[in-house]
């Protein structure tokens, strides 16, 4: 004979994980938003919801994860690790957050995936994780070191390229981001290419966001 025997009846809930970027298409270094929104279905409270996203390295985060909705709770980042206890969320209720995020190192597209669980009983995992992507564009500049014979701007015939000279450029790009990077021109053409810049509106030579210098860009002859 058994006595003394407790039994409770755990609420069931639907958690729903919809993950979307604030863009599409990011160029590299520029600010946008991963969004979150954790949402519960119903018919019952989903008891300490847990929300995880790992953000995948090359992409920075670059200020403090945000919440707002139902649920009472806090958001953590350890790393590239995203952690929201967000407590109790009701039937129907909905949290958002938000991670904001720079890629900070070039890839054609990133992707995440952020999860949630609760104590509750949730009958259907499927639509418990999200995945959301982005495109990244990237700017380069090209040129060449030339001796300027004439002094008219133009490489002509007989104004051959001039190897080895060290191209540097600095400053700041349209994001606010400092940028330092140089590259040394090709040994037999005076060729040379600096990649990885962010969009090309900040690295044209004639943009107020970035300053362009040179070791040695044109040489006239005296």
């Amino acid at each position: 004979k058994v006595t003394g025997v407790q039994t409770c009846a755990l609420p069931i809930s639907d958690v729903q994980v919809t993950k979307s970027a604030s863009q599409a298409s990011v160029n590299l270094r520029e600010p946008f938003t991963w969004n979150i929104a954790v949402t519960n279905g119903g018919p019952g409270t989903a008891e300490n919801v847990v929300l995880t996203d790992t953000v995948a390295t090359g992409i920075g985060i670059t200020g403090t994860v945000s919440y707002s909705g139902a649920a009472s709770g806090t958001c953590a980042v350890a790393g590239q690790a995203v952690t929201c206890s967000l407590g109790a969320i009701a039937s129907g209720d909905t949290v958002n957050i938000s991670v904001p995020v720079r890629v900070n190192t070039y890839a054609a597209s990133y992707s995440n995936t952020a999860s949630a669980t609760t104590d509750s009983v949730d009958p259907i995992l499927s639509n418990n994780s999200s995945t959301a992507s982005v495109t990244v564009v990237r700017s380069s500049l090209t040129g060449t070191v030339f001796q300027d014979r004439n002094g008219n701007g133009a490489i002509d015939a007989g104004e051959s390229g001039i190897g080895s000279v060290t191209v540097l450029v600095t400053g700041t790009d349209a994001y606010g981001n400092a940028v330092s990077t140089s590259t040394t021109s090709n040994a037999s053409t005076g060729v040379w290419t600096i990649n990885n810049l962010s969009d090309r509106k900040s690295t044209r030579l004639n943009s107020s966001h970035l300053v362009i210098s040179y070791a040695v860009f044109c040489l006239k002859k005296k």
